[in-house]
């Protein structure tokens, strides 16, 4: 399926006034459909010079225009938006709406979109913004001429806002098509060119979600039968390029799953292109060309966690994330266990990486309990790039990493009779069961000004491109003051100043050193951080603040989040700060009913 050009929507859908038709002359009326919801026009909504141009607000890289349906899955990662694409009905009902692309996952910015066929075969179709669902569906849905609220993934309405709420909770986890009920008129199914059908005497079914690897000893024995370690398989995926997405399910849910325990395993090779011989990999050897620290984390742009299709937990850019993380949280023993997931501050090698779950999201890291009948999901999307795997040196034309194998290897726990009665005695009730972790939201300042003094009120924002450096390390820009603002209250409450030239930053590092003890509840004695003064400078620095204590008004109320921060002198252009914040989160689910829902 192609659309593009300019088509009339027909005239049943133009009198209910519900459709921005965009009339534009090139073949982007997708891109064009997409900005008129995005910056609406009250006048004259159907020409083009109301909006700005898509190439500038929309990332368009790699999108081939007509687009096509297969597109539009990489056109919502690349920005952000959730697209819904609906079509008039082709089974002779004039007039009649229905779903003919629901988005995986529904984001902030959400756009439903009308599909509109062109009638010459050959020729590509036509996109057309839908500004009001309640109107266009409405007269389908129910003679009754009162407001509906209309849920965009089955078309079903409901009288009020709230009800509607409450029943999408449920419908985006269940429902990928729209429920036609039958009715009177129409109560029988009817299939044509049935002799058509191939004929087949029987039907196999092979089930290869994963393989079983060697039982290992439980940790205690005497409440477990058995602990055994499961891979699972992306069976979908045949590719793992760049900007792909890549689920690994795991659906059997009569199990008990320890989610902490799990980890990644990552098969694939590393290739350089010489400068001597184009092409050639096998040239002289460049020891200035290599993979970064925790290149593993670097792979990824984000990795989801669903619990029965419900999203519980999301890092995004997962490298700088799970890069600051560990600097902060590490400890040399760990560090050096680390070693096999890519975590080396002196240098990274190999072909095969296994990462813990723990060290890539909160949710892995803190709950440490078995989950109980439940259908987990991983779902991790590959970086536009290998910029930020690798260090290259000025010789070299390029070089990429090409994965071969992601599996997702996740603990079974097999309990006793005695100790799986008292667990399920204990769920007959169908309470819901409490798990509270903390999220990791990393926000970026993509491009600071060349001042020294800065200002940044905390969100979400999105660099296109990344500098070819190390992007485990990062710089001090001269650093002399920051401070962190909750609403009025701020921290720390005394100016730092700090002068790299002349190594004032000993303060910096005892708040760094200090913050982990205070995580992880540890002995003041605790002398475990992984950087020592020279490779904190080194690797970093970095400012971390401790703001688990706060008086009742921080934690009742909305909170707004500020950084301001001064240098000694202009921070260097293309520069790029970050902000990684560790918050609580509480999801509760039931496990005899498979209900999920997020508290905090």
């Amino acid at each position: 399926m192609r659309a593009g050009c300019v088509i009339d929507i027909p005239r049943a859908i133009q009198v209910k006034r519900a459709v921005v038709n965009v009339r534009a002359k090139d073949n982007a009326c997708f891109a064009w459909a997409v900005v008129a919801a995005l910056y609406p026009s009250a006048t004259h909504a159907d020409r083009t010079v109301h909006y700005p141009d898509y190439t500038t607000v929309l990332d368009v890289g790699g999108i081939e225009f007509p687009m096509t349906l297969d597109q539009i899955g990489r056109f919502e990662r690349g920005n952000d938006i959730s697209i819904n694409l609906f079509a008039e009905d082709d089974d002779n009902r004039r007039g009649v709406i229905v779903p003919l692309r629901l988005t995986d996952r529904k984001r902030d910015r959400h756009v439903n979109l009308l599909y509109v066929p062109d009638s010459h075969v050959e020729q590509p179709g036509h996109f057309a913004w839908i500004r009001d669902l309640s109107r266009l569906v409405s007269a389908q849905c129910s003679r009754k001429q009162h407001r509906k609220y209309i849920c965009d993934r089955c078309l079903h309405y409901f009288p009020t806002e709230k009800r509607l709420a409450a029943h999408i909770i449920d419908c985006e986890s269940i429902n990928d098509c729209a429920i036609v009920l039958p009715s009177e008129d129409d109560k029988l199914l009817a299939f044509r060119n049935y002799k058509r059908k191939e004929r087949t005497p029987f039907v196999v079914y092979a089930d290869l979600e994963y393989t079983l690897e060697k039982n290992e000893q439980a940790k205690d024995a005497a409440a477990a039968g058995a602990y055994q370690r499961h891979r699972a398989f992306s069976v979908g995926n045949t590719t793992f390029g760049h900007s792909d997405e890549i689920r690994i399910p795991m659906q059997q849910q009569d199990l008990y799953t320890l989610p902490c325990e799990s980890y990644l395993y990552i098969e694939g090779t590393f290739s350089v292109d010489g400068a001597a011989a184009e092409g050639d990999v096998q040239a002289a050897p460049d020891y200035q060309t290599h993979l970064v620290n925790n290149c593993a984390a670097f792979l990824f742009n984000e990795l989801r966690y669903e619990l029965n299709g419900v999203e519980i937990d999301r890092s995004r850019n997962v490298g700088v994330t799970n890069t600051l993380k560990n600097y902060v949280f590490l400890t040399h023993a760990r560090s050096n266990i680390l070693l096999s997931a890519g975590w080396s501050l002196t240098g990274t090698s190999g072909r095969r990486l296994q990462t813990r779950g723990d060290q890539r999201m909160g949710f892995c890291e803190d709950y440490r309990r078995v989950v109980i009948n439940a259908r987990h999901e991983l779902v991790l999307i590959r970086a536009r790039n290998d910029n930020n795997c690798i260090v290259l040196s000025g010789d070299r034309h390029g070089a990429r990493i090409d994965l071969h194998k992601v599996q997702w290897r996740m603990p079974h726990v097999y309990l006793n009779e005695i100790n799986k009665l008292r667990l399920l005695r204990t769920l007959e009730s169908g309470r819901f069961l409490s798990m509270a972790f903390h999220s990791w939201d990393l926000y970026e300042f993509p491009l600071l000004q060349s001042t020294t003094a800065h200002s940044w009120a905390v969100k979400a924002a999105t660099q296109l491109e990344k500098p070819r450096k190390d992007a485990s390390l990062f710089d001090a820009c001269d650093l002399s003051n920051v401070k962190l603002f909750l609403n009025s209250t701020f921290y720390p409450y005394d100016n730092m100043h700090l002068d790299f030239a002349k190594n004032r930053y000993a303060l910096l590092y005892d708040m760094y050193a200090r913050f982990r003890r205070a995580y992880y509840a540890l002995d003041r004695n605790d002398d475990g951080a992984v950087l020592t003064m020279n490779k904190f400078l080194h690797c970093g620095p970095f400012v971390v603040l401790d703001c688990s204590r706060q008086n009742e008004t921080v934690k009742s109320a909305t909170v707004d989040v500020g950084i301001e921060f001064d240098c000694r002198r202009n921070v260097p252009p293309e520069t790029t700060a970050y902000c990684l914040i560790l918050h609580d989160r509480v999801v509760e689910y039931i496990p005899l009913t498979s209900v999920v829902r997020r508290v905090v």
